[in-house]
């Protein structure tokens, strides 16, 4: 495991999103990286994320892995999970709670939300 990686798990470990943002270009990465993609800068920072977004994209799973069928979910209780843009420009891939299944998935898309570790 790398240091950055480690870091990465820390902050995980403590409920916190955290992203590494280059000092040169100010690009951010989501999980951290060590070297900068764009400019190969490897002068990167720590930065936390505040997890609040917009879902850009969202879909319902009833053929589940055997991790989520323990948990409960499968083709009676399909699982959620989706693209979160967040408010720092970074994507992340997510599981999504949604608060009523009355409304259609495709409601969804667009509206506001919060990360939870």
């Amino acid at each position: 495991m790398t240091e950055t990686q480690g870091i990465f798990i820390q902050y995980l470990n403590e409920q916190k999103i955290v992203s590494s943002k280059c000092v040169t270009c100010g690009a951010l990465y989501l999980p951290p990286k060590p070297i900068c993609s764009l400019c190969k800068n490897n002068e990167m920072t720590t930065e936390i994320l505040t997890g609040e977004g917009v879902i850009l994209g969202l879909t319902s799973i009833s053929i589940v892995p055997s991790a989520m069928l323990q948990k409960g979910y499968g083709r009676q209780k399909p699982y959620t999970t989706g693209v979160v843009r967040l408010n720092e420009g970074v994507s992340v891939g997510a599981f999504i709670e949604l608060p009523s299944a009355n409304k259609p998935i495709e409601d969804y898309v667009g509206e506001i939300g919060r990360a939870h570790v």
